[in-house]
């Protein structure tokens, strides 16, 4: 079974094992879509969506809207009983907090949390990652 891996470059802190269980989900569960964006329980900037190719194609070929077309995903949501989704959500919800990058500010917070990161930018679990982010953030607060 074919499976793509959505995840949008505004997103640059997705955390490796959710992307894993996406696509896991996917391949050994059938569904079409797996998704921790709907509903959101993890922060915004670490979304991604685990799709199979040949419901996307399904889904690209029923699309009626240029939005549907643009936003590959959108059709999923919009007809969700057409469709097996799955949706990968946290105990605590995080969706308040924002680690996208969409503006000059959001990347300046970003390369400032991936050098207080350090080495351990490329592995850090979200308990790191929110640990550090309130460290700078508290310290932009104090400034």
């Amino acid at each position: 079974m074919d499976v793509i891996l959505r995840v949008c470059g505004d997103s640059p802190f997705l955390l490796p094992e959710v992307a894993e269980e996406l696509i896991r989900v996917v391949e050994e569960k059938n569904f079409d879509l797996a998704t921790n964006v709907s509903p959101r329980t993890f922060p915004v900037g670490m979304s991604a969506e685990a799709i199979r190719t040949q419901a996307l194609e399904i889904a690209q070929e029923s699309a009626d809207s240029a939005e549907c077309h643009e936003h590959c995903t959108r059709y999923f949501y919009l007809h969700p009983g057409r469709f097996n989704i799955y949706s990968l959500t946290r105990g605590t919800n995080l969706s308040s907090m924002n680690f996208a990058v969409d503006t000059p500010a959001d990347l300046e917070r970003a390369s400032q949390l991936c050098q207080l990161l350090g080495n351990r930018v490329d592995v850090a679990g979200l308990p790191e990652i929110l640990a550090t982010a309130a460290r700078l953030d508290g310290a932009k607060a104090d400034s």
